[in-house]
């Protein structure tokens, strides 16, 4: 199967409290991993990815980070450590084994098979950084739900608060290689927040102008790949300042932000990359974005379906009915999600 997410978390419960349904509330999908709180640690958060560009999405009310991924933020320089020996020393080796000469035959290949790679001179993946949203300050908060829903590979965050209801969608679109965050509210000028970009090192170069955010990076110190980071952020209503390294929206009805990153390691241009996808899709409306990312995740993720009989469990946060689970309970649509989670993050 296509590779759709960057990375995989170790998915880790830390919450012991089940939340009671409303009478006669509907069920939710099966599809669908949700909380009724943010996320405290980076394995709680919940994962989006298109095979290139993903991120983790903790949920804050007031403070909402995304850590970011793009699957080439490597820290060392090209290099080459093949042996120039091994083909000619594989038929030796193996000659040792059948005579039982396993200690020489481990040090032939040792030496004669293995490449010439230095722990002193070892290279890392890297994050590609934090996307943090800084919200006006809010009191009485209800309602409040982080979800995944693994049939749309799609993450959504609402709750209420000043009687608004707030939503957040996030998804990451492999059509058009980027991230995707909507925040909306039912009220009008009702969003307010701040949009910043940052890398740990705090060695990158990040400058916002106007509605976009730019931040660049020679990772490792200058040995790894250059890399991009772009966002832009379009508003309906309300007014925006831009500065430094974050921009601020003021009073705006709904807030679109794209988010594109790329690297040199294969070669090409990173800037040149993440600005032509940057141009492109934020020229197309939000509907038909989040369309084409449905209709091209679901070509993959309904090759598959697992039915191991109906339960109620749905009713539940999923941190709740793991902790049932565990404590005897058989949720047969849980054993469903978790099967069908893994083939998402895969």
């Amino acid at each position: 199967m296509k590779n759709r997410t960057v990375f995989i978390p170790l998915f880790s419960i830390s919450f012991l409290f089940l939340t009671i349904p409303l009478k006669g509330q509907t069920p939710p999908s099966g599809m669908k991993i949700w909380f009724n709180r943010p996320a405290e640690i980076w394995n709680d958060a919940l994962p989006v990815g298109n095979g290139r560009l993903g991120a983790m999405i903790f949920g804050g009310v007031e403070k909402e980070r995304l850590q970011l991924n793009e699957e080439s933020v490597w820290t060392g320089a090209p290099r080459w450590d093949a042996n120039p020996d091994a083909l000619k020393n594989l038929p030796k080796v193996r000659k040792l084994l059948f005579e039982g000469k396993y200690a020489e035959a481990e040090k032939l290949a040792q030496n004669g098979i293995m490449g010439a790679f230095r722990r002193d001179n070892a290279s890392s993946y890297q994050t590609l950084g934090d996307l943090t949203l800084d919200f006006t300050p809010v009191r009485g908060v209800s309602g409040y739900r982080r979800e995944l829903d693994i049939e749309e590979a799609i993450s959504t965050v609402t709750y209420t608060a000043n009687q608004v209801n707030y939503t957040r969608e996030v998804f990451s679109s492999a059509p058009d290689q980027a991230l995707i965050i909507r925040i909306t509210a039912d009220k009008p000028e009702a969003v307010s927040f701040s949009a910043r970009l940052s890398r740990p090192g705090n060695k990158a170069v990040i400058i916002a102008v106007n509605n976009e955010i730019v931040m660049n990076e020679h990772v490792g110190n200058g040995t790894g790949v250059r890399m991009e980071t772009r966002l832009k952020l379009m508003n309906d209503g309300g007014k925006i300042v831009s500065g430094g390294d974050s921009i601020r929206i003021e009073k705006a009805n709904s807030v679109l932000i794209f988010l594109t990153a790329a690297t040199d390691y294969f070669g090409n241009d990173p800037a040149v990359i993440s600005g032509s996808q940057l141009n492109n899709v934020s020229k197309r409306s939000y509907s038909d974005i989040r369309k084409d990312h449905i209709a091209d995740y679901q070509k993959y993720f309904k090759r598959v379906s697992l039915d191991l009989g109906s339960g109620d469990g749905n009713y539940f946060t999923t941190d709740a009915r793991i902790t049932a689970m565990q404590n005897g309970y058989v949720d047969t649509d849980l054993i469903e999600l978790y099967y069908q989670f893994g083939r998402y993050l895969l």
